[in-house]
């Protein structure tokens, strides 16, 4: 795996999009190598927490998601959370130099082919009682185009819009949902994320149908797709290194 410490970027920063507090996100795209899964990841996660800690390097928060309902070849994306871009690069730094890091490359790389890139991310909405009490979370995640014409102060006013509808549910007291801009784009890489989080599939359909059930809800989502041409999938997430 080309971990963390050994990535290079053609790095192309929109700071236009890039919100004051949003965090970064440094994402794996992976598929396994015959034989492997994702005993093999966690093996290889616990290897690199013990060798994080013989380096007296901060592991960053990690999450992987597996794809559920996907038209998509992907076996697995893994997230470290950072901070923000200088958390990241100090990381990278520290990281370059040690062979115990050095190990933990070795080690990823003889489970998944990966490629890598980074996103920012902000939240678009939090309905104050956010809680997955039996994970995994199943993640409703929609990889958007901007639309023709679309500028950054259109998708604040949508923000905004969806604070305002999503707020006045009691379905979406328990449920976050994100906006992720990718800073490292690829040929046909998607403008922005937007994805939800749910605690459970019932929780999802739950929500679902109160959100089309109102009047103000399909204001919602015709504001939305005026905006954004979205293809959508459905993941399942599970923290792989907590804070």
């Amino acid at each position: 795996m080309k971990y963390l410490f050994r990535s290079t970027f053609a790095f192309l920063l929109f700071v236009f999009c890039l919100p004051l507090q949003a965090d970064l996100r440094e994402v794996f795209v992976c598929n396994y190598k015959d034989g492997k899964g994702m005993q093999d990841v966690m093996e290889a996660r616990d290897f690199y927490v013990a060798q994080s800690k013989k380096a007296k390097l901060d592991v960053p928060q990690a999450f992987i998601w597996t794809p559920w309902k996907a038209f998509s070849d992907i076996d697995m994306l893994w997230f470290n959370v950072h901070e923000d871009f200088a958390a990241f690069a100090k990381l990278s730094d520290a990281g370059a130099g040690s062979p115990e890091m050095a190990a933990v490359t070795e080690r990823f790389d003889t489970v998944a082919d990966c490629n890598s890139g980074l996103l920012n991310r902000e939240v678009i909405f939090d309905g104050g009682k956010f809680e997955i009490k039996n994970p995994p979370a199943v993640i409703a995640s929609n990889a958007c185009m901007l639309k023709k014409g679309v500028r950054p102060g259109d998708l604040k006013d949508l923000w905004s819009h969806a604070r305002m509808v999503l707020g006045g549910m009691k379905e979406y007291e328990n449920h976050i949902g994100y906006a992720s801009t990718p800073l490292t784009p690829g040929a046909g890489t998607p403008d922005i994320f937007v994805y939800n989080v749910h605690e459970s599939a019932t929780a999802m359909a739950n929500k679902q149908a109160a959100f089309v059930k109102s009047e103000a809800g399909m204001e919602l989502s015709r504001h939305f797709n005026s905006l954004l041409d979205c293809t959508n999938s459905l993941w399942i997430g599970q923290s792989a290194i907590a804070q």
